[in-house]
């Protein structure tokens, strides 16, 4: 069977029912190393379950790369793109997942574009499969828009593309010449300075309730104080270590290296070095408050490892953000802020920094901000700052004398 079978092909496919009720479709399959596995899928009806087992030999892990070619479809060059994203190591696990998922619920989705030959792939192709993802049917059969499929399916075909042009399949990248799909931008709304008081005084209200529990491992005040006072996102507070905190000179400054990893893939909650962008990798120099917060966690803790975290649980382990964004959602309940979650208080940080640095440094405040946050300036503008309207200048006088009888 092995010397019928090329490598990255499969021999025929037969469907059989099930003791179940279902079916089950069968064939078997040669890897990339020579070996012949056999391979199934069950689904409702035979026709679903032969489907079902080609679209997981598509994005089977071990389809050569050498085998592609301008007749191979999009649904191989994706698996193939796939396993390169694996060997070489260069994005997340959670982010090949992301990917994958892509893949399977889009690209070969029943109205997906897998089924095309890679260079019969055209532009108003890809803008058609675009607007189909665009739209799903409701409960009662209506099309309702659904605008976070066409942006996820762009992000995942525009790099499956590119890697046909890497392998010299294609000159161009096709899914370049439509224009990327756009999802309405979210209405940007901060908090008063009035209201982050009222914040800091509900969340030191929440620390003195009493529990029937052991004591709790921190302060909910002390972690919205520092988020507030160092535009930092939660995952990367709670990932700082002791080692990443110098609060022995005269301008004391905490360094955001990492982040927590929340569990997925079958692997625990986590720190990473790796960040989103280079300018996350930030040092940032700390007021006085922020210190001595920073002092006092330093003295609760004793003899500690440097490479512990400045906030752990009461095991020594890593805090999880979603506890702090459950016990965040406890606190805000019946406030006037209680649609303000934990990235409305990064927002307004943000806006305050741009006011203030304009007008006290007469500098451009974009940038400073930007550097403080650790994003770009363009990334910053586009999803933290609040757009203010211009003054125009005051005519009303003229107006209204040109206007006299």
């Amino acid at each position: 069977m092995s010397r019928r079978i090329a490598v990255g092909n499969h021999g025929p496919v037969t469907t059989a029912p099930t003791t179940s009720g279902r079916w089950v479709a069968r064939t078997r399959y040669r890897r990339i190393d020579g070996n012949v596995r056999a391979r199934q899928a069950t689904a409702d009806t035979a026709t679903a379950a032969e489907q079902a087992l080609r679209r997981k030999l598509a994005t089977s892990p071990n389809r050569p790369d050498v085998r592609l070619t301008g007749n191979s479809t999009i649904c191989h060059l994706a698996a193939v793109w796939l396993e390169t994203l694996r060997v070489r190591g260069k994005v997340t696990v959670e982010t090949q997942a992301y990917y994958r998922k892509g893949v399977e619920n889009l690209i070969l989705a029943a109205d997906g574009i897998g089924g095309y030959r890679i260079t019969e792939l055209r532009p108003i192709d890809i803008s058609q499969f675009y607007t189909r993802m665009g739209a799903s049917a409701g409960a009662d059969g209506s099309l309702r828009r659904t605008p976070s499929r066409p942006v996820w399916a762009h992000k995942v075909l525009t790099q499956v593309l590119a890697h046909a042009v890497e392998s010299g399949i294609l000159h161009h990248n096709p899914a370049r010449d439509v224009p990327a799909p756009g999802r309405n931008a979210p209405t940007l709304r901060t908090l008063s300075v009035e209201q982050l008081h009222e914040i800091l005084n509900a969340a030191a209200a929440y620390d003195s309730r009493p529990i029937k529990s052991q004591p709790r491992s921190h302060r909910l005040h002390d972690v919205v104080t520092l988020l507030m006072r160092t535009g930092a996102e939660l995952s990367e507070l709670l990932a700082l270590r002791w080692c990443d905190i110098d609060l022995d000179t005269t301008t004391p400054t905490v360094a955001f290296t990492g982040t927590l990893k929340p569990p997925s893939q079958g692997r625990p909650l986590r720190r990473e070095e790796r960040a989103p962008s280079r300018a996350a990798f930030r040092q940032v120099p700390i007021d006085s408050v922020s210190a001595a917060i920073l002092r006092r966690l330093r003295q609760h803790a004793g003899t500690y490892d440097p490479e512990t975290p400045v906030f752990a649980t009461r095991n020594g382990t890593w805090l999880a953000p979603t506890n702090v964004r459950r016990e965040w959602g406890q606190c805000r309940k019946d406030q006037s802020w209680d649609w303000a979650d934990l990235t409305a208080v990064r927002k307004t940080v943000t806006n305050l920094i741009v006011d203030r640095s304009a007008a006290e440094a007469q500098s451009v405040g974009v940038p400073i901000a930007a550097a403080v946050l650790g994003r770009s300036p363009e990334s910053i503008s586009r999803r933290y700052i609040v757009e203010k309207l211009t003054l125009a200048p005051d005519v009303t006088t003229l107006i209204d004398r040109a206007l006299q009888p």
